[in-house]
């Protein structure tokens, strides 16, 4: 049962609910919250924290319950909560809707437009440009840090961004260009810099964690976009060209799988049509039969027969 049916259910009954640690920050040189362990002594009342059944009702045998207890590892217990925690923000939290058009952007290149789809906090940016006419130095060394690793279509949509504002200048743009660092920028350090942004429009993408990989928006373009061959790899140290075509595979992966499964359904899709069709078909061969009287009629390819076994019909054509 989750916590959320726990607590409706209890309030139900004569139980009161506390949730420790119930604050987020700590006072320098202070200690947290106390949180009462299992088969704790309450120090006011003197009672003893028991453990409950699914009923609500006490174990007899406190013990029993403690052994019915599943081990965890600790990275198993943060691998659960780093795949929950995006999804578990975005239902607890309303954010800001950054707005999706991207009409004024332009014909843009597949990877670049797929990043704009799928990072809040890039498209915030490139829309600020858009609307407001300015971005202060680090907002364009972030632009410059995602898109300037993405290739020729990249680099040129740097440049449309920064025309947006009021002082752009080519050769100034071109420059910062050139001097772009090798590795694409970390979502963790776009977190620390943007931490009131990304707490008001939601970032909250999920990629699959990989030891020589860091995240970073660039990675949606590798998992969605076709062409993946010139944009950067967010490796978090040098690595084969070996290694870097095995990360390519793994992130781009689930885009080949979606697209052989839709491939699939398409299929399925056409073939539950064809075969309507048929059965349309021969519902109108059967009457032409019965009217007629007969189960074989000869036609310019042989003798058509109908043969009827066990309720089912089959048509062959006899040369």
């Amino acid at each position: 049962m989750c916590l959320e049916g726990i607590c409706k259910e209890a309030k139900e009954g004569d139980i009161q609910i506390e949730y420790f640690p119930n604050k987020t920050k700590i006072n320098r040189g202070k200690r947290g919250q106390c949180i009462k362990l299992p088969m704790g002594v309450h120090p006011v009342s003197g009672k003893r924290s028991l453990f409950l059944n699914e009923n609500f009702q006490i174990y007899e045998k406190q013990q029993d319950a403690l052994l019915d207890f599943v081990k965890c590892s600790l990275k198993s217990i943060k691998k659960v909560i780093s795949a929950n925690q995006p999804a578990m923000d975005r239902e607890n939290r309303s954010f800001v809707e950054v707005d999706t058009n991207l009409d004024d952007f332009g014909t843009l290149p597949e990877s670049v437009r797929v990043v704009l789809q799928s990072c809040n906090l890039i498209r915030y940016l490139c829309q600020k440009a858009r609307t407001t006419h300015y971005l202060n130095h680090f907002e364009r060394l972030t632009v410059l840090y995602v898109f300037g690793h993405l290739g020729d279509g990249g680099k040129e949509f740097v440049h449309k961004i920064m025309e947006f504002t009021l002082n752009y200048s080519y050769k100034v743009t071109q420059k910062f260009i050139h001097r772009c660092p090798e590795k694409p920028i970390s979502c963790l350090k776009l977190r620390d810099q943007y931490k009131h942004i990304s707490a008001e429009i939601g970032c909250s993408c999920v990629f699959k964690r990989s030891k020589d990989c860091y995240p970073s928006p660039v990675l949606h373009a590798l998992k969605k976009a076709g062409e993946t061959e010139q944009i950067t790899i967010p490796m978090s140290r040098t690595i084969t060209a070996q290694k870097q075509e095995r990360i390519k595979e793994e992130i781009s992966l689930p885009l080949k799988l979606q697209n052989i499964i839709e491939k699939i359904m398409e299929l399925r899709k056409q073939n539950r049509a064809i075969e309507k069709n048929i059965q349309k078909l021969e519902i109108e061969l059967e009457e032409v039969f019965d009217e007629n009287q007969t189960d074989s009629i000869e036609i310019k390819q042989g003798v058509l027969t109908r043969r009827k076994s066990q309720g089912k019909v089959e048509w062959i054509i006899e040369l």
